[in-house]
């Protein structure tokens, strides 16, 4: 069984596939077609070079914001397409693990699975942001100390105590590095 991490985050898509490193980093974003079918006609790169360039019959949609799958049906296709490019093997069975927030719901958590099942994935795991953060930075996680992780990200920023035993206490807020762009430009406007 394949075996792939998965960060769907707000601004940006990685996938880490175990035994091959970073396969994939792309935009969380996807070029849909207006009407009835909502047909998904451009992922990632391809829709992100669209931004402010396409006609009326066709918007931009970021599935993801602030850690929140808030459009399943482009997710699907958005995740589809990207494991598509991933995964050269048709019929390989595979699994995921995603990255999600601290304190991820079970309602947002049954999204993100529900993603991950649509695009054939035979079985979904969860790890709150923090400790992969940590574990990717190669900081040593022990139960007799625990370590202090800020990990920011395009939509949320997730900051915690960690430990060998996982997440001590943690949070995660609505504010990442979408916001502090948005807020830079806007400051600079005003000047």
């Amino acid at each position: 069984m394949i075996k792939f991490a998965v960060d769907f985050d707000s601004a940006y898509t990685s996938i880490y596939k175990l035994g091959s490193g970073l396969v994939l980093s792309e935009p969380t974003v996807a070029a849909v077609e207006e009407g009835d079918k909502g047909e998904v006609k451009a992922i990632g790169q391809d829709a992100y070079r669209l931004i402010g360039k396409t006609s009326k019959n066709t918007k931009i949609v970021f599935p993801v914001f602030e850690g929140e799958i808030i459009n399943e049906k482009v997710a699907i296709s958005l995740l589809s397409g990207f494991m598509k490019k991933v995964k050269p093997e048709k019929f390989a069975s595979f699994c995921i693990l995603f990255s999600v927030p601290c304190g991820t719901t079970a309602e947002t958590a049954a999204k993100y699975k529900n993603v991950a099942k649509a695009c054939g994935a035979k079985k979904c795991f969860f790890v709150e942001s923090p400790i992969l953060s940590a574990l990717g930075q190669r900081i040593p996680l022990s139960d007799s100390a625990p370590c202090f992780v800020i990990d920011m990200a395009g939509g949320t920023t997730n900051i915690a105590a960690v430990s060998l035993d996982g997440v001590i206490a943690g949070i995660s807020v609505n504010f990442g590095g979408n916001k502090i762009s948005a807020d830079v430009i806007d400051f600079v406007a005003e000047a």
